[in-house]
């Protein structure tokens, strides 16, 4: 019994070595896994707030050029023409063949 005995043991040790050797490629690979995925979130994260962050400033952007458009405090949309208003003077805005032309209070070019 001692032959066959020792060969059972050999046997169940391989056996469960493998076990263990496997169990723990696994547990590696999921590691790595885990890895992979946790940088992929950390780069998506990072893409999303550079996202944002050029929305902003798109948008910084496109509200200062719209700004340019606005008509100043002392400006007023007069027939359709920008006129700046001096107590009681109105002087037109541009040319007399070019006259910067607006609606409400913008203008079709920029004043700034």
């Amino acid at each position: 019994m001692g032959i066959i005995g020792a060969a059972v043991v050999l046997v169940v040790g391989y056996v469960l070595y493998h076990e263990f050797d496997r169990a723990r490629d696994i547990r590696q690979a999921q590691e790595v896994m885990q890895g992979i995925t946790d940088y992929a979130q950390q780069e998506l994260e990072q893409e999303q707030r550079q996202a944002q962050q050029s929305a902003a400033l798109r948008a910084a952007q496109q509200a200062a050029e719209r700004a340019r458009y606005q008509l100043a405090d002392d400006m007023q949309c007069v027939g359709g023409y920008v006129v700046r208003v001096n107590g009681t003077t109105y002087t037109q805005i541009g040319s007399i063949a070019a006259p910067v032309r607006c609606v409400g209070r913008v203008a079709d070019r920029p004043l700034r």
